[in-house]
């Protein structure tokens, strides 16, 4: 065993002792001063009965009102505002009872100064000691690597600062250079010394000052819009961009505090759905005549695909361009040969066709994927945009409807303008 090991198992051997002795110490000590200050540093002989009369009451009452408050327990590495406060409460009871036995006694003449330059030097003194032990943990006294990675963080709330903290106790993580916040209470304000800087509009401009190498947007409640408006910040920068996860998922312990990369669904104005294909979308396929229409379409032909792995009664598929139409038939052929396929060669719009259609094969759901969707073009053409996405869209919702198909799946546009 080393000596470093055998030093170690010592001192926590008698960690509770010294931890007793140091606030004795320091209980001590604050009475002695406060009696020294009060006389300056000279204290007369008709004051050393009151003095000793006050030091054996200290004695038998701040211990233990310490014990009972709790203060010869917990890490003081990790101090916090409740420990401050167990620590003034601790003080003031133990500062209040001492008053009372020294009147019980009779030493009505007790200088009165004392118990009030005890209380604070006692109260600073403990507190002292535990925030000194924190800052030494934390290590604010390191110097960082100034060719290390620089961080910025988007967002000053608690998620920010706990990846503060995360990184200044993983240096080799990076270093953080400061924060953005839309908060304009926080603006030019410090957090831990370090400053935020701005809004999210100064995000090109901070990180471009303090050359950036990694934005951390730690606003992981933030989704939608707003979440796109801050994104079009960050990527006007040269910065790797990542996300902190969510508060709830840390405290879980489903995720630790480290930034990811940007998910698409970070995007989203809402809440990610999860879909189980075999239970929920087996149910309403499998058995059933699906009519697809734009089958012949890149979003079309691959829930066609989709809905042939789920056994259904019958696949129609839809479409005005036979080409398109001819190459997937074929492909259905080759790799779904238990699937029945019936093609059909038609326009949304074409009333007397959808009936026919309807009333001899009978869907049961539909799929609605045709439409034009090139937007320059569309913006080109918008009566035949809207003749078929617009008034083919309401022919077959009508006919779905009166045929009582059990489901219309009306499917979105993968295209969007000025997104």
């Amino acid at each position: 065993m080393t000596r470093h090991k055998l030093a170690q198992d010592m001192l926590l051997h008698y960690r509770k002792g010294l931890i007793i002795l140091s606030h004795v110490a320091v209980i001590v000590f604050s009475y002695v001063a406060s009696f020294f200050l009060r006389f300056e540093f000279s204290i007369p002989r008709n004051e050393l009965t009151p003095f000793f009369v006050g030091f054996f009451c200290l004695i038998l009452i701040k211990p233990l009102i310490f014990a009972f408050f709790g203060l010869y327990s917990g890490l003081w590495a990790y101090v916090s505002i409740d420990d401050l406060w167990r620590i003034i409460k601790a003080n003031v009871v133990s500062s209040v009872l001492l008053v009372v036995a020294v009147w019980l006694l009779g030493w009505h003449g007790f200088p009165r100064s004392v118990f009030i330059m005890d209380f604070v030097l006692c109260t600073s003194l403990v507190g002292g000691l535990r925030f000194v032990s924190r800052i030494l943990k934390e290590g604010y006294h390191r110097t960082y690597d100034l060719r290390s990675k620089k961080i910025l963080i988007v967002g000053a709330g608690a998620t920010g600062v706990m990846l503060l903290r995360e990184y200044r106790k993983h240096p080799s993580m990076g270093r953080v250079v400061g924060f953005i916040d839309d908060d304009r209470v926080k603006l030019n304000e410090t957090i831990h010394g370090i400053k935020v800087w701005g809004t999210r509009r100064a995000i090109p401009k901070v990180a471009e000052r303090f050359g950036v190498d990694e934005i951390v947007i730690a606003m992981p409640e933030v989704r939608g819009d707003q979440m796109r408006d801050v994104l079009s910040y960050c990527e006007k920068t040269t910065a790797k961009i990542k996300m902190a996860p969510q508060m709830d998922k840390i405290l879980s312990g489903k995720l630790v505090i480290r930034p990811r990369e940007v998910q698409p669904e970070d995007l989203l104005g809402r809440e990610t759905v999860s879909v189980d294909l075999l239970k929920d979308v087996s149910a309403y396929i499998k058995d059933k005549v699906v009519l697809i229409t734009g089958a012949g379409g890149s979003i079309g032909s691959e829930i066609a695909r989709l809905v042939a792995y789920f056994s259904p009664k019958e696949v129609i598929l839809f479409d005005h361009h036979e080409n398109f139409l001819y190459f997937l038939n074929i492909e259905f052929k080759v790799k779904y040969p238990k699937v029945k396929t019936k093609t059909v060669i038609g326009d949304v719009r074409d009333v007397g066709l959808l009936r026919q259609l309807f009333s001899t094969s009978r869907p049961d759901v539909v799929f609605h994927a045709a439409a034009h969707k090139h937007v320059p073009l569309m913006e080109e053409n918008p009566v035949a945009a809207a003749k078929n996405n617009v008034f083919g869209s309401r022919t077959l919702m009508y006919i779905a409807s009166h045929y009582g198909v059990e489901r219309f799946i009306l499917i979105s546009t993968d295209k969007a303008v000025n997104p």
